[in-house]
């Protein structure tokens, strides 16, 4: 990967794709780049200049900042100075939504005074309102590549909340609508995730489906010996990830579980820092002592690794568009328990897994039955993972290129 320097003072390109965080979004800029339509991108971590030196700080902050570059775009094409390097990786320890909102009043300051022209703007979701009001009184066409969310997956996460008794200002969803309501074509990830949309975006749009991918050179089945214990990978550390009935089902049922299995031990992987509630559960909730957890936040370099140490994955989500995480577990050989809202459509249910509600009752059901079912996980994992196949970034990418070209933004409506 070549270093180089690029001016922040003027730009001027047909598309340009902004984006606060990593997520999905420096595949997306190459795949517009690979159309061949001039494209440029603002991260504000990205490795060059300063940036490049950031992943070298030891300890967490260095593990974090790694990673941030992708083969096929090349520094020049990417604005990132370093003061907003610097201020992306201070987020790190702060307020991830105050950086996104200072990042977002920058960039939508560019647009307002012309600093930065483009034809088109990409953006991500709802994280950067002001730059999509920038953009169409600048003339800009938008294009909203939607995450997650809408107001009946809001509904779903609010009213688990509420049966915990613990009050919760609910999602502000106006941001997304208006931005929805502003943009000339969407695109997301699964059936599941456009169907939500389409209820918010009333009028006519150019809506396109563009599955996510995964990585093959990172994920890939394990060659690790059977073991006397089982690990499971859950995607369990908030209430929205359904972190509050899974411990609940476990608390009841892990016993049950690791006897079924004939096993002498359960380690639990967490992904990600755990939210107030299903942190006080963890505490809380008492547990088999052969279940031992482990929890918090892993930089992405680390995250094929765990897999490889897993048996099962289990994300009882109650709303993603199109689950990373799943994908993930799915090229790395794993079977899994998923609720229908985690947006893979390529799943079959009890071909690669089971597929459950999101309540304690279905992921102790579901639990337990995989636990009698166990000589058919490897079956279940391969299975998964030749779904996967097609699911790789190269091809979303494609897939991007595609919309790109094909689309000719001048005409749209």
């Amino acid at each position: 990967m070549k270093r180089g320097l690029v001016l922040e003072k003027h730009m001027k390109t047909d598309i340009l794709v902004v984006h606060p965080y990593k997520h999905h979004a420096f595949h997306l800029a190459a795949g517009c780049k690979k159309s061949g339509r001039e494209t440029k991108a603002a991260f504000p971590l990205y490795e060059k200049g300063l940036g490049y030196f950031l992943k070298y700080i030891p300890g967490k902050i260095g593990k974090k900042a790694a990673g941030y570059v992708h083969d096929e775009l090349h520094s020049k094409d990417v604005i990132s100075s370093p003061y907003w390097q610097i201020r992306k990786l201070l987020s790190f320890l702060g307020d991830p939504m105050k950086f996104q909102l200072s990042y977002d009043t920058y960039v939508a300051k560019k647009l307002e005074t012309h600093a930065w022209q483009a034809k088109t703007i990409v953006l991500l979701q709802d994280h950067m309102p002001k730059t999509a009001r920038a953009a169409k009184v600048a003339g800009i066409h938008l294009w909203s590549d939607q995450i997650n969310y809408s107001y009946e997956a809001a509904e779903r996460i609010d009213a688990h909340w509420k049966m915990l008794g613990i009050p919760r200002v609910p999602r502000d969803e106006s941001d997304n609508i208006e931005i929805l309501g502003l943009a000339d074509y969407i695109t997301a990830p699964s059936t599941y995730a456009r169907q939500k949309i389409e209820k918010l975006a009333t009028q006519s749009k150019h809506f396109s489906i563009i599955p996510y991918g995964v990585d093959s050179r990172k994920f890939f089945k394990s060659d690790k010996k059977s073991s006397d214990s089982i690990v499971i990978f859950a995607r369990t550390n908030s209430v929205a990830k359904g972190g509050n009935l899974f411990l609940s089902a476990l608390s009841s049922i892990g016993r049950q579980f690791i006897d079924t299995l004939k096993k002498s031990s359960l380690r639990v992987i967490i992904l990600g820092e755990l939210d107030s509630e299903v942190s006080r559960l963890l505490t809380e909730l008492s547990f088999d002592q052969r279940i031992v957890f482990s929890h918090g936040a892993v930089p992405s370099l680390e995250v094929p690794k765990l897999l490889r140490q897993a048996d099962l994955f289990v994300m009882p989500s109650l709303s993603d568009s199109m689950s990373l995480a799943c994908i993930e577990a799915m090229q790395s050989s794993l079977p899994l328990i998923i609720t229908p809202f985690v947006g893979i459509d390529c799943f079959a249910n009890g071909k690669m897994g089971i597929e459950i509600e999101a309540s304690e009752e279905s992921i102790k059901n579901a639990l337990l039955l995989a636990a009698e079912s166990f000589e058919q996980w490897s079956d279940w994992g391969a299975n998964a993972a030749q779904a996967a196949k097609s699911l790789s970034w190269d091809a979303y990418e494609s897939a991007i290129a595609k919309t790109a070209k094909t689309i000719d933004f001048n005409r749209l409506n």
